[in-house]
């Protein structure tokens, strides 16, 4: 029988009184429990805390059901891994790699993971210029375009696609756009809340309150706490129609259901310098800088009110 030496240093041994389980069944946390620790009873040689740095760099991901994924399910998967369970710079890295656009029929295959790619990194030009080079493949029309972004599919894709394309026109300050592809986003998933929602607010961007009314309505008739469509309405109540009584109720429902909700807080702020009762708009505008202090928004509004 062959005998087992532990190969540590004899001092370091002495300070744990040789005692055996302390280095190689050492107690550690638990993910799924707080505050509790537990004993580890796979033997094992201890690692230096310069190998465990090293255990936590970045490795990637491997399938595990399919030994030779495709690259765009590489992507995707990546893409979901930055999304869903670690905001690890080297997984959108690692994205990137498998999302070749050199072609037009690399740039197509990858389209949707490509406008993904930029979303997350918050890219509106690079999004921008994506679905111009989409359009110039479908003969310079926006409506080809569109059709390519046509199909239902069970994960919404094209809708998503559609959304965050919108997003960009948004951001980028050309509503009409914008209100193309949310229109389609809504299209081909009708029941998202959250598509009919901003497609609403892009309306009121164009004035086309009647319309805008009627989707936040919408929406409430099927989720009466929907707390984004209750303060738009609100919004569009008191523009359009100037009802003071209605919009302060939305305001106020919206607030009791979501009391941080930072678009409610600036309107509810905004129905206050309405009606000139502005020490009341300040004390909001500070609660929600106190809550929210990155608001560009409501320190441009608390400044102008303070001069």
């Amino acid at each position: 029988v062959t005998s087992m030496v532990c190969t540590e240093k004899l001092h370091v041994r002495q300070l744990k009184n040789d005692n055996c389980a302390s280095c190689h069944m050492p107690r550690s946390g638990t993910i799924d429990i707080p505050h509790v620790t537990s004993t580890d009873h796979y033997i094992r040689k201890p690692v230096s805390n310069k190998e465990v740095e090293g255990i936590k760099t970045w490795l990637g991901i491997k399938c595990i059901n399919n030994p030779n994924p495709s690259a765009p399910v590489i992507a995707k998967a990546y893409l979901n891994y930055y999304e869903k369970f670690s905001k690890t710079p080297a997984a959108l890295d690692s994205a990137k790699k498998y999302l070749p656009d050199e072609t037009n029929e690399d740039f197509r295959q990858n389209f949707s993971s490509l406008i993904r790619y930029y979303y997350i990194k918050e890219d509106f030009d690079k999004i921008i210029t994506a679905i111009n080079r989409l359009i110039s493949i479908a003969n310079n029309n926006q409506q080809e375009a569109l059709q390519l972004l046509s199909n239902r599919s069970l994960d919404n894709d094209n809708a998503w696609t559609s959304y965050r394309i919108g997003e960009a026109y948004r951001n980028t300050g050309d509503p009409q756009n914008a209100y193309t592809y949310f229109n389609n986003a809504v299209a081909l998933a009708p029941y998202d809340l959250d598509f009919r929602n901003k497609m609403g607010a892009t309306l009121v961007q164009l004035n086309r309150a009647d319309e805008a009314k009627k989707t936040f309505a919408d929406i409430l008739k099927d989720d009466p706490e929907y707390v984004p469509a209750m303060s738009n309405l609100g919004f569009v109540v008191l523009a359009a129609e100037h009802n003071l009584d209605k919009s302060k109720e939305l305001y106020d429902k919206a607030l009791d259901l979501d009391p941080d909700y930072e678009q409610a807080l600036l309107n509810k702020a905004g129905w206050y310098a309405y009606n000139n009762q502005l020490p009341q708009a300040r004390e909001l505008l500070h609660q929600l800088l106190r809550k929210h202090p990155d608001n560009k928004e409501a320190a441009a509004a608390l400044s102008k009110l303070s001069n």
